[in-house]
């Protein structure tokens, strides 16, 4: 038996114009603040990665996606709780811009391949940034 509780996380790389857009933590979030991040959020039970994904974009930038294909997952572990990351190339439906609500986030920007260091992190939801770009240009099917 594991000592962890463990919860799973569905995150979004959400693209247009060969951007992506991230958005900084809210400085009042118990985990993580003030850092960059992707948008999204752990699965509910009886939720897929996919809903999931869906539903937290929709619910922390207002903005309606379409969940493409996978670019990774990861472990990771906050406040004593195992947890694993799984991110998904998204792609608006509309050009509407996303709205952040500050009790989630208090900055964004949609960012550019040679842009990742404005992250101001280099972890594993960095290396897989990395990863997303090279499949949105093809590099990588």
């Amino acid at each position: 038996m594991s000592e962890y509780e463990t919860a799973m996380v569905a995150v979004g790389f959400i693209v247009r114009e060969g951007k992506i857009f991230v958005a900084k933590r809210a400085k009042t979030k118990k985990n993580f603040p003030g850092r960059y991040e992707l948008v999204g959020g752990h699965i509910d039970r009886g939720e897929s990665p996919e809903q999931t994904i869906i539903r937290e974009i929709k619910e922390e930038i207002g903005i309606e996606v379409e969940v493409g294909q996978i670019v990774g997952a990861f472990t990771f572990e906050v406040g004593g709780e195992f947890e694993i990351e799984v991110a998904y190339l998204c792609y608006p439906l509309t050009d509407a811009e996303p709205v952040l609500d500050p009790n989630d986030h208090s900055e964004a920007m949609w960012i550019g391949e040679s842009e990742v260091y404005k992250m101001e992190k280099d972890d594993e939801e960095t290396d897989m940034l990395k990863q997303a770009f090279k499949m949105i240009k093809g590099d990588i099917k």
